[in-house]
């Protein structure tokens, strides 16, 4: 059986931050993602109302 390494208050805020910075990356990548997807529904509804005209 494998032994559990007991970790370091230092070593558990390393852990904390780095999850932290990889979660912050997540939203800034999820923003991007989200405005990326508005701007397309914004560009599909003006070429349905392009459309529709015709």
């Amino acid at each position: 059986m494998s032994e559990k390494k007991e970790l370091t208050n230092e070593e558990l805020q390393q852990r904390v931050k780095c999850l932290e910075y990889d979660l912050n990356k997540s939203i800034k990548i999820e923003n991007k993602l989200i405005e990326k997807i508005a701007r397309k529904e914004h560009e599909n509804t003006i070429l349905s109302v392009k459309l529709e005209e015709i």
